[in-house]
């Protein structure tokens, strides 16, 4: 996976993907936080990242999704866990003709692994979770550019 650490800072490339379905939108969180974001992962050294939000969704949840386009690439710079990220994040459009039984789950696990970290839940774009991050995809997936987007966003030290 693609990120670097140096001391109390991580510099991270993360992939997310925005699965839309019914007027919602599926985002995922570790199971023992409350911390909301679109589904998506770290790429790996030599790997399009196209190739990584169809692998994250595949190994994540067994769904195979295809890229429409992308949307946003942003900047992130917050504190979690004590750590300072820099984030640079690439955010795709997802198309999936597969459709199957999490489209009528409301939430459901992982199917990655014996340790199930995390869960997945649908939520209407007017409905989302105060803490999901980053914040302009609050307005953004509700308003989704039609050409590419580079966004910025610093989380005011706490």
């Amino acid at each position: 996976m693609l990120q670097i650490k140096q001391g109390d800072q991580k510099f991270n490339f993360r992939i997310a993907g925005i699965l839309l379905h019914e007027g919602k939108v599926l985002l995922h969180r570790e199971k023992h936080l409350n911390i909301w974001a679109l589904p998506g992962g770290r790429g790996e050294l030599m790997e399009h990242s196209t190739e990584t939000i169809v692998r994250e969704f595949k190994e994540e949840i067994g769904l195979e999704v295809q890229v429409d386009r992308l949307v946003w690439v942003a900047e992130n710079f917050f504190t979690y866990k004590g750590v300072k990220i820099h984030e640079l994040g690439f955010y795709y459009l997802l198309k999936c003709e597969q459709k199957n039984e999490l489209f009528t789950k409301q939430r459901f696990s992982e199917i990655e692994g014996e340790k199930k970290r995390l869960v997945f839940e649908w939520f209407p774009l007017d409905q989302l979770p105060d803490t999901f991050y980053p914040p302009f995809l609050h307005k953004g997936l509700r308003e989704i550019p039609d050409t590419l987007q580079h966004v910025t966003f610093v989380q005011e030290d706490q």
